[in-house]
């Protein structure tokens, strides 16, 4: 048994999903970089064919199950919210820094309640209620509208996390489905769908910028494995604010590749953003237990 494997499951766990964070964060870098001199539906392209490569092996050994999912409806709707939330956050990583767009993203969560209300008809209590609310005034701090702040750009950014919250929802509409055919799926959809628009503005790849390409690529996927062994050795509510850690390292990655710094204000309207969602996180987690027991 190795030095690993013998750690507690919820200490394994922890340490996929700072993995997971980390990787993401290289997949965010390799986004920043490539933006000034590709488009956002070229990255896209980039991205949904690395992981079509990927997964290709599995997906022709599966044959027709690759495809097969609960509601074939809900995985059409749930691969265009991906297909929509992957461009606009590539947009808005191309008019942002990267911590700022990250601080941002975290809203994602807070989203899903909302959506869950209205889509979904789940009831929410006064807490998250509360909650929620100290969410978006985290939100506000960072944008500051009228008060010198990030600008119309943070829209871009709240707007991905809205069309990703819409990815989380569906997910949870199909949750029996196969996470290879999610996937599998989602990035068959894109294919065309980025492709088209990429092509007038179409810029062939330079030689400098193909480690980016398979960085996106990659470190994307890998992400995504991450995250699966993570949730597979501990709960929710221990691993799932341990990807806030992202905020550091893309704050880490900025600086050091971009020279990128941000304000108090960031790290103010940040920190008070994951608070209220860790809040969210553990009270539905406690909720869950009582319901068991």
């Amino acid at each position: 048994m190795t030095a690993f494997a013998s750690l507690p499951a919820p200490v394994r766990g922890a340490m996929w999903m700072l993995g997971q964070a980390a990787a993401f964060s290289i997949m965010i870098a390799a986004v920043r970089s490539l933006t000034p001199n590709y488009s956002v539906f070229e990255i896209a392209f980039f991205r949904a064919v690395i992981g079509l490569a990927f997964q290709l092996p599995w997906a022709i050994k599966a044959g027709r199950a690759a495809f097969q999912a609960e509601n074939q409806k809900i995985l059409w709707l749930r691969s265009l919210f991906n297909y929509a939330g992957v461009v606009v956050w590539f947009l808005a990583l191309s008019l942002l820094p990267m911590t700022d767009a990250i601080a941002l993203q975290f809203t994602l969560p807070l989203f899903c309640v909302l959506g869950g209300i209205l889509f979904l008809g789940e009831k929410v209590g006064l807490h998250r209620w509360a909650a929620t609310a100290v969410g978006f005034a985290g939100a506000l701090v960072i944008i500051r509208p009228g008060f010198d702040g990030l600008g119309p750009e943070a829209l871009v950014a709240l707007a991905a996390a809205a069309l990703y919250a819409g990815v989380h929802l569906t997910t949870r509409a199909i949750a029996n489905t196969h996470v290879g055919v999610l996937a599998f799926h989602m990035n068959l959809v894109a294919l065309p769908l980025t492709a088209i628009p990429a092509i007038p503005g179409w810029v062939t790849p330079a030689w400098a910028d193909i480690p980016w390409i398979l960085a996106l690529g990659i470190f994307g996927t890998t992400a995504h494995f991450f995250m699966g062994r993570a949730y597979r050795l501990a709960p929710a509510s221990v691993i799932a604010p341990l990807d806030f850690s992202k905020l550091i390292f893309t704050a880490l990655l900025g600086w050091y590749l971009f020279q990128e710094l941000s304000g108090g204000f960031i790290w103010l309207g940040g920190t008070i953003i994951i608070a209220s969602t860790t809040y969210i996180l553990r009270r539905e987690a406690r909720a869950e237990r009582q319901a068991v027991g």
